[in-house]
């Protein structure tokens, strides 16, 4: 995967460079702009290789929107296959959110990026102090996030190994489904539809990575409230995207427990 540019990011994530904060921000907010941690990052070893925001109705806010980077090391960026571990940086400029670092697992195969959420992986949380040595915090906290990565691999390993029952995908993807806010039904073998040969097995990992796929790229037909046919949409906001990331992960914890007990 190619390293991305000021350029490239500018494109995708424009308020990575914002030079002020949004004008309704408080007083108490202290402005660092995240083109200055990517710039650390980078000096660190963790360069950008996905970048995306989420959009504003309101105008002008669009430029200081949430946004969200990935991070890989040097050694990760021409793995050709597998899964890769990534630091996951999130932020915005109009005083809605900390920095927000995660540990990140980008799956080749199916090119979707999952999160991490689980009380035996450590998140780290930076306020915007208006330190100028925020930027290095942020940067020498990724190295705590990537520590955290083979604990992480060992347990999608551990969830490949099971398999799981027609019925209980089946219960998964229901689940699964509550996770959405959105009043468009859609039925739990939709989440479970198979896209590639490689997951057309029953393992809890597989289950999880089509269940997310289904759920973040959308377009399977359901039912709106009124009755009338619509298409599912992707998910395009970065709040929801880790929202449902996490909470993902966090139900398929969930489900190895009750798999293994029985």
């Amino acid at each position: 995967m190619n390293i991305l540019t000021n350029e490239q990011i500018q494109r995708t994530a424009p308020s990575v460079f914002a030079t002020e904060p949004y004008q309704g921000t408080s007083n108490r907010y202290r402005f660092i702009p995240t083109s200055s941690i990517v710039e650390a990052l980078r000096d660190r070893g963790f360069f950008p290789v996905r970048a995306t925001q989420s959009g504003s109705r309101i105008e002008g806010k669009e430029l200081f929107a949430k946004h969200m980077l990935r991070f890989r090391q040097m050694s990760n960026l021409n793995q050709a296959e597998g899964e890769i571990p990534e630091v996951v940086l999130s932020a915005a400029h109009d005083g809605t959110a900390v920095y927000w670092l995660m540990l990140g697992i980008f799956k080749i195969v199916c090119g979707n990026g999952l999160v991490a959420a689980s009380s035996m992986f450590n998140e780290i949380r930076v306020r915007h102090s208006g330190s100028p040595s925020l930027p290095q915090e942020v940067a020498e906290a990724s190295y705590d996030v990537i520590r955290q990565a083979p604990k992480v691999i060992e347990v999608m390993e551990d969830w490949k190994k099971i398999q799981l029952t027609e019925p209980q995908q089946l219960a998964y993807a229901e689940s699964a489904l509550v996770l959405r806010d959105s009043t468009l039904k859609l039925e739990p073998k939709q989440m479970l539809y198979t896209r590639r040969q490689a997951d057309s097995n029953r393992s809890l990992w597989t289950t999880f990575n089509k269940v997310q796929e289904n759920i973040i790229r959308g377009g399977h037909d359901g039912v709106n409230a009124k009755g009338n046919r619509m298409r599912q949409r992707s998910i395009k906001s970065v709040t929801e995207d880790l929202r449902i990331n996490r909470a993902l992960w966090q139900l398929t914890e969930k489900m190895q427990e009750l798999v293994t007990k029985n």
